[in-house]
């Protein structure tokens, strides 16, 4: 029996388009792979990047922290030391005395303390459920003394004061950004009748911070914004924002609370999907 040469074409044709076509699937899923590849390389060399840059930025404004808070705890001594362990305070007429003599406006050692070390010194004298400002070098923005002002409830030193605890952290205190210590001050008793609190000036490293997150751009639209993450998310503040810096980011954007709450989980610090739509209206 013959092969016929016609039919012995036909199934080497198809042969051969069969694997022509084989060959075009291997390298088409060749080709998806290598893209799939190539993209999430891509996308984790951007991640990378964008991580470098930012933790850069944490870690030097960390590092200005530390080194701020250690000085201001410094400073604290100096004051503290012109005033007596323990003072008394005539509730009736809201008079704070150290080495039984009133602190109620006297500026020699606040000021002198300012002379010395740079910094502001205040002596708040508990009255009722406030802490008042009877003696303060800490000057207003028309170059008054802050006399008669008080401690914000909603600040984060408050409950610590009520609770006998320091507190040291950042504060805008009318419009300067201060690294701050508050300490507060007990009669004979134990009871809390007033704080002791000093601030150090630190508008130039702000300055710095503010240049070098402005400075920082990620392709067209995308930016740096620093938070101070404080005790609790409702808290945070931001350090460094275009519109907001000074304010609580939960007033300035209520719709970021998922997203601060992510975060503040995230083992990374990198947020994902709808609270990362979610971080990018903050800005």
């Amino acid at each position: 029996m013959q092969d016929n040469p016609t039919q012995s074409q036909s199934v080497a044709r198809k042969l051969a388009l069969l694997s022509i076509g084989i060959i075009a699937a291997v390298l088409l899923l060749l080709a998806i792979g290598i893209s799939v590849v190539s993209g999430r390389t891509a996308r984790q060399q951007v991640q990378d990047s964008v991580a470098e840059k930012v933790q850069g930025i944490a870690n030097a404004v960390d590092a200005t922290d530390a080194t701020a808070r250690e000085l201001i705890k410094r400073s604290f001594k100096t004051l503290q030391q012109a005033y007596e362990a323990t003072m008394s305070l005539d509730e009736a007429s809201g008079e704070l005395k150290s080495y039984g003599v009133a602190v109620n406006n006297q500026f020699g050692p606040v000021d002198e303390f300012t002379r010395n070390t740079g910094g502001v010194g205040t002596i708040f004298v508990k009255k009722g459920d406030d802490f008042l400002r009877v003696t303060t070098s800490l000057l207003k923005q028309d170059g008054e003394r802050a006399m008669g002002t008080v401690l914000d409830h909603a600040h984060p030193a408050y409950k610590l004061m009520l609770a006998g605890q320091p507190y040291t952290g950042r504060a805008v205190l009318f419009g300067k950004p201060y690294m701050t210590h508050y300490e507060p001050i007990k009669n004979a008793d134990g009871k809390i009748v007033g704080i002791l609190f000093v601030g150090n000036d630190i508008s130039l490293f702000q300055a710095a911070l503010d240049k070098q997150v402005a400075e920082t751009r990620f392709f067209e639209t995308g930016g740096v914004y620093v938070l101070d993450p404080r005790a609790a998310v409702a808290d945070a503040v931001f350090v460094v924002h275009p519109t907001a810096k000074g304010k609580k980011v939960t007033e300035a954007f209520p719709q970021a609370v998922d997203f601060l709450g992510a975060m503040a989980a995230s083992t990374d610090g990198y947020v994902r999907s709808e609270e990362r739509r979610v971080g990018k209206e903050c800005r």
